[in-house]
């Protein structure tokens, strides 16, 4: 790839450090939600003599209760290892590599750089686990019990070996070191293992990696094809107004396809600067490298701005005197009983207007028999 000028490095550089901070502190906000939930849904348990998602034990008070939250609760933490490692790469360069004074590393902060990004590929790969938990909790109807002892264990193993088994294979055979041609460390050839080797592991990553946009695109389409089905079967059904339910069903599914748009946001322009050296491209655009740069740390704050959305709706609707920021602040940072009391209120109004519209329709028994198997989606959306 051609060089890139001083100046063009120094705004790559130092361009990630302001959404790498905001990222930081909204994979906080995120953690300290899904924990504060986690104590209060155990103590709700526990006085009811109950297990919190399928597990029992001491572990109830420190996990949370659905196995959406525990999963983006430690996607959060990978989120929060990511950005740091965005944000520290520029600097901790080896100095030979480079004459601008911010490059202050050497061969060993570079492996060690190489390691830690190991260690961020979950923070992706988390994005596809949410993908398949909306995806069978929507369209093929899988209770959160099911999904916690049955599917749940295998993706958080599948995270931890890994990037553990990559960093002892990248260990083993050295090749942990720095990339001129994106000007980043990970893999060199060396005595163990040539450039044809190093080109295969490229190869197989790429592979990887690609597949991961693509199952998300694909169990988002299945998603969209089965909400669409819905609809239609609701409005089949329902001659004076929507189904409460099917309603619902796009609201989850909205946020579904959220998760994803900051999954692509954040990853697409890494993704193409990669692919252009694995098909070895001498071109360095740099407005890619200027995005890659400004959305790459942004996960964590992405996440956390999906999350909160659906409280932050209801309370807009239920408290319009608040401000647009008291009110991100009331679900963000608070997450108030008053807040979800709002989202009750409404939710329960809600459900009062669509069986009152209901109870002029001749094919009412038929409608809630079309949605019987969905009974679990406001849950669903409450919780996301």
């Amino acid at each position: 790839m051609a060089a890139l000028s001083t100046r063009q490095e120094a705004v790559l550089a130092f361009l990630p450090l302001f959404p790498g901070v905001l990222s930081i502190i909204s994979s906080s906000l995120l953690i300290r939600l899904c924990v504060k939930r986690a104590v209060k849904s155990s103590s709700s348990s526990t006085e009811r003599g109950g297990c919190c998602g399928g597990y029992c034990g001491g572990c109830c008070s420190r996990l949370p209760s659905s196995p959406f939250r525990r999963i983006l609760l430690v996607m959060s933490g990978f989120d929060f290892l990511h950005t740091i490692h965005v944000c520290l790469t520029p600097f901790i360069m080896p100095s030979e590599s480079s004459d601008n004074f911010w490059v202050v590393g050497n061969d060993a902060t570079c492996t060690l750089n190489a390691v830690i990004e190991q260690w961020t590929y979950p923070s992706v790969f988390y994005y596809i686990a949410l993908s398949f938990y909306y995806l069978l909790r929507i369209r093929y109807s899988m209770k959160d019990s099911f999904f916690g002892k049955r599917i749940e264990p295998w993706i958080h193993a599948f995270m931890i070996l890994y990037p553990l088994m990559a960093t002892i294979v990248g260990l083993s055979l050295g090749v942990f070191g720095y990339q001129p041609a994106i000007n980043i460390c990970w893999m060199v050839p060396n005595d163990r293992c040539d450039e044809r080797c190093i080109h295969i592991i490229m190869w197989l990553f790429g592979i990887f990696f690609v597949s991961s946009f693509f199952i998300l695109i694909v169990n988002n389409l299945l998603i969209y094809c089965h909400v669409r089905t819905t609809r239609k079967k609701s409005q089949r059904h329902s001659a004076v107004s929507p189904n409460g339910n099917a309603s619902r069903i796009d609201a989850v599914a909205v946020q579904a396809f959220l998760y994803v748009l900051v999954f692509l946001l954040t990853y697409t322009w890494s993704l193409i600067l990669r692919s252009m050296v694995v098909f070895g491209s001498t071109a360095n655009p740099y407005p890619i490298h200027i995005l890659r740069a400004l959305f790459l740390p942004l996960a964590g704050a992405g996440n956390l701005l999906v999350y909160v959305r659906p409280r932050y709706l209801e309370v807009r609707i239920t408290e319009p005197d608040r401000s647009r920021l008291n009110a991100f602040v009331l679900v963000a940072w608070h997450d108030s009983d008053r807040s979800r009391s709002s989202r009750g209120q409404s939710l329960r109004r809600s459900n009062k207007r669509t069986q009152s519209a209901s109870g002029h329709n001749k094919n009412r028994n038929t409608n809630n028999d079309t949605f019987s198997e969905n009974k679990h989606i406001p849950g669903l959306l409450i919780e996301s």
